[in-house]
């Protein structure tokens, strides 16, 4: 269970969502200049500063590179492939569509979104990929925190880059998104607009309840009846961001169902599962009810670890040794991941290109 305990928080939840008219999505997004993709992507490493932490934030950026280069592999262990880039490669020219990622929480791998980063790049977007902290061990209470810490991190992490030199001159400002996965993808709502219910989120872990970290929290002491209110409750909305998309986000019975109906962002919402065989701690589809310009979709050959980064071909065989089952290399169906990846960009880059258009 060491190399799971590593990897498993990783399973934090997004929102996508599927809806009957999805094939006007795709014909708005056609309508709209697509960015240019170079055919290379760079990857440069930053730190940025969030005021409620005492180390800074590591944060690496994506995007179409000048030219072709040596590429490296980042982030590959023994269980995960990594994916290439050129590092600190020079900028394409233009500017480009920007969209900041969050997986997981501070407890996930830090390189499970590297995948959908890389192709964002490719097709011609600056993708903002800010790692999660590291928690310590005698500091579970923090995972808490994260809750109102992460969406400081991205606002810092976006204040940041926009007043960079490096980037700026690449970014367009308006046509910033925000794609969020699992515990991401809360923030990614939360950065929309919603705010949680410090009650239900309060009681997400009491009999009956959806959290999907109750375990883990009960192993650990946290009681959430214990955790500050008013902090859970707290603003993050950033009217910086364009769109935002969110994939199996988590603690969706947990918000304001006030704060949702009042969200003016267009939102696109993805599950990774068939209905009704979702975990109902991810399932997204009564909350993209209630979102004015929500869109819903479901991904049925996935299952909620199809957002991880593919899997090595002995990566099974290792987490077994390590006394796990390999449930985190396996997707719903018979479809194999890679083609789920593919399925997932497609549809993330057309809700952005639906996001970013003039008429939203």
């Amino acid at each position: 269970m060491r190399f799971l305990n590593r990897m498993i928080g990783a399973i934090l939840s997004c929102c996508v969502v599927a809806f009957a008219g999805f094939s006007g999505l795709a014909q708005a997004a056609a309508s709209l200049k697509q960015p240019e993709p170079s055919g290379s992507v760079g990857v440069q490493t930053i730190m940025t500063n969030n005021a409620m932490w005492s180390d800074p934030v590591a944060v690496s950026i994506w995007y179409p590179a000048d030219k072709a280069g040596a590429t490296t592999m980042i982030g590959g262990n023994a269980v995960f492939d990594g994916v290439s880039a050129i590092p600190d490669a020079g900028f394409s020219r233009g500017k480009f569509p920007a969209v900041l990622i969050a997986h997981g929480g501070m407890r996930s791998a830090p390189h499970l979104s590297d995948w959908i980063a890389h192709d964002l790049a490719m097709a011609g977007y600056v993708a903002i990929v800010v790692r999660p902290p590291k928690i310590a061990p005698d500091r579970a209470g923090d995972a808490v925190a994260e809750i109102w810490l992460r969406p400081q991190d991205y606002v810092a992490t976006l204040v940041s880059v926009k007043g960079d030199a490096r980037f700026n001159d690449h970014i367009d400002p308006d046509r910033i998104g925000f794609l969020g996965f699992q515990l991401g993808g809360t923030s990614a709502l939360m950065l929309a607009g919603a705010r949680l219910d410090p009650n239900a989120f309060a009681a997400s872990c009491d009999t009956g309840g959806t959290g999907i970290d109750c375990g883990w929290f009960g192993k650990n002491g946290i009681d959430l009846h214990k955790v500050d209110a008013a902090a859970t409750a707290q603003d993050h909305h950033n009217i910086d961001l364009a769109t935002v998309i969110a994939v199996d986000p988590e603690l969706t019975t947990s918000f304001d169902r006030q704060t949702l109906g009042a969200i003016i962002l267009p939102i696109s919402v993805i599950n990774l599962g068939k209905p009704g065989d979702i975990h109902p701690g991810l399932d997204a589809s009564a909350l993209a009810q209630i979102i004015p310009d929500a869109r819903y979709q479901t991904i049925d050959a996935a299952s909620r670890f199809s957002a991880f980064a593919t899997c090595t071909p002995k990566a099974v065989m290792i987490l077994r040794e390590d006394g796990d089952d390999g449930a985190i290399c396996m997707d719903g169906g018979d479809v194999n991941r890679v083609d789920i990846h593919a399925d997932l960009a497609a549809r993330i880059t057309a809700a952005l290109q639906h996001g970013f258009a003039p008429t939203n």
